[in-house]
């Protein structure tokens, strides 16, 4: 929850209902990844839960693994903002309880302040969004509680730059579902989208292991929207739900509940040299 980004949006201030604050995020230089996780969780989310402003539900998402698009204009080009290292997920109830949040002393005096502390500003990318459920043509039991999943998060961009989530969705999105349904059965058991200016959608995976059959999924969604987005400058992230609070469910901030990422399952999965 970083309050020197202060969201502003004119549609999403006409939405009624819970709204979604969703942030891919860099550390600052000269920080590790575990320093940066350490401090994020220990640190930044104590100060989230604040009787005086707090949101409604708070997730970090570590990240253990990404894939970005290519730069145009010559060989395996990165971008220079590629690198990513957390998703953050802050909901809250409506639109005045965002502003009541942000706008509070505690943010600008606590939580604020400590955001350059760990984050690359620069290279942070916000989005303001409303979730809703993908429906599948497939049933799979759920892997993991809810805050607590492994789970892969694909920011959609579209060649000319439409600032209209909604409209990428209508195009994009029983595609998706397709190549899911005929890569994932087995490995994605739930699918959100975030709608805001562009699309983002989240898949509750297994477990780390099918990570490799998402990206052949996500290889065949790309092969049938190519089209229709620029997979240039889209990107998909892996990571393990970090439960920061949940206030619905009456769940505080906990140090106890901050993720250790254990990687041998994920490197002891499939590899794609070997997948058909």
């Amino acid at each position: 929850m970083q309050g020197s980004n202060h969201p502003h949006s004119a549609s999403m201030s006409e939405v009624t209902g819970e709204i979604k604050q969703i942030a891919c995020g860099r550390r600052k230089p000269n920080m590790t990844r575990k320093e940066y996780n350490d401090h994020r969780f220990r640190v930044h989310g104590a100060l989230s839960d604040a009787e005086e402003a707090s949101p409604h539900k708070y997730i970090q998402t570590p990240i253990f693994d990404a894939a970005f698009g290519a730069r145009p204009g010559g060989l395996n080009l990165n971008h220079a903002w590629v690198g990513r290292d957390d998703v953050t997920e802050l909901t809250f109830r409506g639109w005045d309880h965002l502003k009541q949040v942000f706008s509070s002393n505690w943010v600008k005096t606590k939580v604020g302040p400590d955001g350059p502390l760990f984050a690359d500003f620069e290279t942070t990318m916000a989005l303001l969004a409303t979730e809703e459920p993908v429906p599948l043509p497939y049933e799979m039991k759920p892997t993991a509680d809810d805050g607590f999943a492994t789970v892969a998060t694909y920011f959609l961009a579209t060649p000319d730059n439409e600032r209209h989530g909604g409209a990428v969705q209508d195009k994009v999105q029983t595609l998706l579902v397709r190549a899911l349904s005929e890569n994932t059965r087995q490995e994605v058991y739930k699918v959100e989208v975030n709608v805001g200016i562009t699309s983002m959608y989240k898949l509750f995976m297994k477990s780390a292991a099918s990570v490799p059959y998402v990206r052949k999924a996500q290889a065949r969604f790309e092969s049938l929207a190519r089209d229709a987005l620029d997979f240039s400058t889209s990107f998909i992230v892996f990571g393990k739900e970090a439960l920061v609070l949940d206030h619905g469910r009456g769940i505080g901030f906990d140090p106890k509940r901050q993720p250790m990422f254990d990687d041998t399952e994920y490197f002891n999965a499939v590899s794609h040299l070997d997948m058909k």
